[in-house]
């Protein structure tokens, strides 16, 4: 697979503040993430709906967080992709997972605008990254591509905020449109804006809808909203 490049319009401001922040903290923030059995719940509610031998990608990789869980739990997995816009997280998860025992591949590219491969996945997986679409265009447009990338029977399986949780931290800033900016600060004192976006209830739901996909499980934990999406028309592909 080749490197993925933006080629429409190119990202907003607070994008381009969230990927200049993940390079910048890449080192720290993998540290806190990978390894850490943070995600360990998420995972598992994900892998019990999940077929051996199954084809992931997944976006918004970072530092391979979900690759790690695959290997360390010993997923039955053909082949992982994993696909992020922040090259220094790149970097950090090649060099966690050049020996990991599985099949994979760590790419450059955005959520947003990234190319569907003539072979399909059986799942995709979004952890703590959609939220980050800050716009409903851009949010519909990652929706779409997730969808056309699925085989038949896929499942997309993401994780985002929930917007009490992020409401409940005081390193929380409302923005304003629903946006927040959590801030990440490294043990080096190196700092930067984050920003995500809050849903409102029901929101989600209604914009996978629109794009043809629907929830078909849900896990409720204290921060995160964990939900698992099929394609609502199959005949439809």
């Amino acid at each position: 697979m080749k490197k993925m490049m933006r080629s429409n319009a190119p990202l907003g401001e607070r994008e381009l503040t969230n990927q200049a922040t993940y390079n910048l903290i890449s080192k720290k923030f993998a540290e806190t993430r990978c390894g850490k059995q943070m995600w360990t719940q998420e995972f598992d509610f994900f892998f019990g709906h999940l077929s051996p031998g199954c084809s992931v990608l997944d976006l918004g990789c970072g530092e391979g967080r979900l690759l790690s869980y695959i290997a360390e739990h010993g997923k039955e997995v053909s082949q992982y992709t994993g696909i992020d816009f922040s090259n220094q997280l790149l970097q950090e998860a090649r060099r966690r997972h050049h020996d990991v025992g599985v099949s994979h591949t760590f790419v450059e590219g955005y959520l947003q605008d990234f190319p569907v491969s003539a072979t399909r996945v059986d799942v995709v997986c979004m952890i703590a990254s959609f939220h980050h679409l800050l716009t409903k265009e851009d949010r519909l447009r990652c929706l779409e591509l997730c969808k056309e990338s699925l085989n038949d029977g896929g499942l997309l399986c993401m994780t985002n905020w929930k917007e009490e949780a992020m409401k409940g931290l005081t390193k929380a800033e409302y923005m304003g449109d629903g946006v927040y900016n959590m801030p990440f600060t490294d043990n080096e004192g190196k700092k930067g804006d984050r920003y995500y976006y809050g849903f409102a209830e029901g929101e989600l739901e209604r914009e996978a809808l629109g794009v043809g996909l629907e929830v078909c499980e849900r896990m409720d934990t204290k921060h995160n909203d964990v939900i698992i999406l099929r394609c609502a028309l199959q005949s439809n592909r």
